[in-house]
């Protein structure tokens, strides 16, 4: 027969794995939407993430709570991701894409585990609150960011910067 700490470790198991499944959905859900068309479109999306991420700090206490407000805070993030992509591929002169992409691909991973670290080192100091904190204020920062560099993201500057002058230069023959 299972001992009472064993059950309550089954269940906390539980609970993270479901509570790790929330976010996710609600970003699938929410995939289908697509992303933003301009720059004022991902300053809202962002800022969208960012609230979403700081009304995770008040839903501590509840579960059911914390899972209904992962769920809308994770809706947030694939526009996020389809947004970013596409001002890439917008932007990246011609046959520098998948360049473009990987450099893009590799910011989002290094941000992602820095700010993993971040998290989990600030969750075993001074407890979850504090590194859910972390991640809205990091949403701020970004829609902060977003909306000083709302000239150099405007669709004009799209076109200045994908222009032919700036195609990507020929292979050398070796």
């Amino acid at each position: 027969m299972a001992t009472e700490p064993d059950q309550l470790k089954r269940v906390l198991q539980n609970l993270r794995q479901f509570l790790g499944e929330v976010e996710p959905v609600g970003a699938l859900a929410t995939r289908l939407g697509g992303g933003a068309e301009d720059a004022r479109g991902l300053i809202r999306i962002v800022a969208a993430l960012a609230a979403g991420h700081l009304a995770l700090v008040p839903a501590v206490g509840s579960t059911a709570t914390l899972a209904g407000v992962l769920f809308v805070a994770g809706a947030a993030i694939a526009p996020t991701f389809a947004t970013a992509y596409a001002m890439v591929e917008r932007v990246a002169p011609a046959g520098t894409v998948t360049e473009a992409f990987s450099w893009l691909a590799t910011a989002l991973a290094v941000g992602s585990a820095a700010g993993s670290a971040a998290g989990g080192a600030l969750t075993e100091h001074a407890g979850p609150t504090a590194a859910l904190l972390l991640a809205g204020l990091a949403g701020v920062l970004a829609t902060i960011i977003a909306a000083l560099r709302t000239a150099s993201l405007s669709p004009s500057r799209w076109a200045e910067w994908s222009s032919p002058s700036r195609t990507a230069p020929a292979p050398s023959a070796s």
